[in-house]
Parts: C-alpha cells; sequence; structure tokens
C-alpha cells in the first residue's frame, strides 16, 4: 500500500492539535518557516526524514504515528 502527502499531512495537523501547537509553534520548535508545515499538513509537500523526525518529536509523536510504513 502506497502512502500519500495527504495521509501525512492529516496526521500531522492531527499530532500539531493533539500538542494544542499553532503552525507558528511548531515551525519554531523544528526551526522551520511557517509556510513549510503550512504545505506539509495540506500536502504539498512531504518533509525529508529528518525533518518528519524532529515535527514528530515536537509534537509528542513517533515517526511511525506520522507515516505508519508497515500497516
Amino acid at each position: 500500500m502506497s502512502y500519500s502527502n495527504e495521509q501525512f499531512g492529516h496526521r500531522l495537523m492531527v499530532a500539531r492539535h493533539d500538542a494544542r501547537m499553532t503552525q507558528d509553534q511548531l515551525a519554531a520548535a523544528v526551526g522551520i518557516d511557517k509556510g513549510s508545515v503550512a504545505r506539509y499538513e495540506i500536502g504539498a509537500v512531504t518533509p525529508g526524514l529528518d525533518k518528519a523526525y524532529a515535527l514528530a518529536v515536537a509534537c509528542g509523536v513517533t515517526l511511525d504515528d506520522l507515516c505508519p510504513m508497515g500497516r
């Protein structure tokens, strides 16, 4: 099964909301701009592994929560 940018983006948005963070706060925590967070969340682009991991850590979830490859 393939995993789409949109699926990653939706999971990121849910994780961010659950962490009670704004896009600005998440961007600052990871060291990227708010526009990048917005593009990730709408599925326009997918971050590299290092950024995806940093996003997961900042939201208090695992990388597998954002992109469950084995499911």
